[in-house]
């Protein structure tokens, strides 16, 4: 069991790092298209986590939303199992 355990570890380590590469790619290539500019952080009084908001009530993306279109799964925005 504890060989089990730790390649669940290891595996979910690996995906970490995947999703973190793809964001940062993906933020490398929203900046390259921006004239080296990052996204911009607009926060949203109504959210607890509001630096993941990524998209606003009227469907504008915002924030970490603007990288999707440079983003080929947009579940590396999150560690969760894909539905």
């Amino acid at each position: 069991m504890p060989a089990l355990s730790a390649a669940k570890k290891r595996a979910l380590r690996v995906k970490c790092a995947n999703a973190l590469r793809q964001i940062g790619m993906g933020a490398w290539s929203y900046s390259l298209d921006q004239r080296n500019r990052m996204p911009k952080y607009y926060g949203d009084p109504t959210l607890t986590f509001d630096t993941l908001a990524m998209q606003q009530p009227d469907g504008s993306k915002v924030n970490l939303g603007l990288l999707l279109s440079y983003v080929t799964d947009p579940h590396v925005f999150s560690l969760r199992r894909r539905p």
